[in-house]
């Protein structure tokens, strides 16, 4: 792909986002529906990790310091422990290329102060209800694995290995973990409370796919680069078994796999073909690398000839621009990791489909038709418009993601 468009492309992204998707003051908001003319007037700020490092690195550190300055001023409280997250990222990837490093560090660490009192204390519990901790674990912050091993790894202090090691042996200790491969969608932490399980009881014996068990994988693997346990593998090659389980023979992954009947979804897909592309860099066990491969071919085979956009679930006409800028991250990984010119290609055909036919007025639009390239849904969501500078990052760096450990990072998905 031209490196010149690339260049227009994201300066025109960055342009776009701070003309039409931010407040008076200069902070980013969710977006806007052009076609209800709908603003999403909240602040982006739990979502730091979706465009706080790509600005940083095209030198954008007047807008970086705008918002860590907000964040400073404005200390969010969540009612779930995941919506910390993305926060959380952002400050630790924003930390290792920005300029404010310490502002950063300081902030994370007085929100993971917060984490780790309010939600993983004596028991585990991802929701506050009226200030008190519900004794239910919501999976999606298995999460915080990976989150504690990049502050180990930023800020040297032991006592995250610490915790990444306790939410390791809480997680895996779970019986429908050791049973099925996965973990459930959610998990009572106290046995006084498990009536709670009646409320909602298909929470608590089924699984989820992405995040719930892709974030997992991902925080595993990371745990296994700052000390390589023997038993962090073989928990990982049990996960990779439940996955392989879930998966249709054929590569499609669906979210929740006891529902059958449900298409495969590229969200899903995505995720898990990541996750095997990352494992069999650090195993070199070749039967991730054929999971991942697989999943990716699932949807290559479904990819538009005429737009090159995949479809968002299996037989939809429609794209959805985040899985498609996603999709774009895992097949230059194959790329690299097999060095088969076709993955390449799909990765590119897929961007130049996102940059031509997802293109709007007020940025890049939430969903288009596959084979005609007609907008559907003209919602420009503000965190998706930044995502988008992941791949032409990674071209216009000329570097190869499990060669360089920051575009590595900057090309996360979490």
């Amino acid at each position: 792909m031209d490196r010149l468009h690339l260049e227009e492309d994201a300066r025109e992204i960055i342009a776009l986002a701070k003309k039409f998707l931010t407040n008076k003051e200069g902070i980013l908001i969710r977006g806007v529906d052009a076609r209800r003319n709908f603003v999403f007037e909240d602040p982006l700020i739990d979502e730091l990790g979706d465009f706080l490092p790509f600005f940083a690195y095209f030198g954008d550190e007047e807008t970086c310091s705008r918002h860590l300055a907000y964040l400073k001023m404005h200390m969010p409280v969540y009612t779930r422990a995941f919506s910390y997250t993305d926060l959380l990222f952002g400050l630790a990837w924003y930390g290792r290329i920005g300029k404010e490093k310490d502002l950063a560090q300081a902030l994370g660490t007085e929100i993971i102060k917060e984490v780790k009192r309010a939600h993983l204390g004596f028991f585990p519990g991802s929701y506050r209800i009226l200030g008190c901790v519900l004794p239910v674990f919501n999976t999606q912050d298995s999460t915080f694995l990976e989150i504690f091993t990049e502050w180990r790894r930023w800020s040297h202090d032991p006592v995250y290995l610490g915790d990444a090691e306790y939410l390791f042996r809480f997680l895996t200790g779970n019986a429908f973990f050791q049973k099925n491969g996965l973990l459930p969608e959610c998990i009572i932490t106290a046995p006084l409370f498990a009536p709670l399980a009646h409320f909602s009881p298909r929470r608590f014996t089924r699984a989820r796919v992405m995040k719930h068990n892709t974030n997992f994988g991902f925080g595993l693997l990371d745990l296994w680069r700052l000390h390589a346990k023997p038993d962090i593998e073989t928990v990982f090659q049990h996960l990779f078994e439940g996955l392989a389980a879930a998966a249709d023979p054929d590569g499609g992954v669906r979210n929740f796999p006891d529902e059958r009947r449900t298409p495969a979804d590229l969200v899903s897909s995505f995720a898990v073909s990541d996750l095997m592309a990352d494992a069999f860099f650090v195993f070199r066990d070749e039967r991730y690398l054929e999971f991942s491969q697989r999943v990716a071919e699932f949807w290559m085979k479904r990819q538009s000839g005429t737009t090159g956009l995949f479809p968002k679930q299996d037989g939809s006409p429609l794209s959805y621009l985040d899985n498609e800028t996603d999709m774009t991250i895992v097949l230059f990984k194959l790329w690299e990791l097999t060095n088969e010119q076709k993955y390449y290609d799909s990765a590119a055909r897929a961007l130049e489909g996102i940059l031509t036919h997802h293109k709007g007025e007020r940025g890049y639009v939430l969903e288009v038709d596959i084979t005609s390239g007609a907008h559907h849904d003209e919602e420009y969501k503000t965190k998706f418009n930044t995502l988008l500078l992941k791949p032409i990052i990674y071209l216009l760096s000329g570097k190869k993601m499990y060669e360089d450990a920051t575009i590595f990072m900057l090309m996360k998905d979490r």
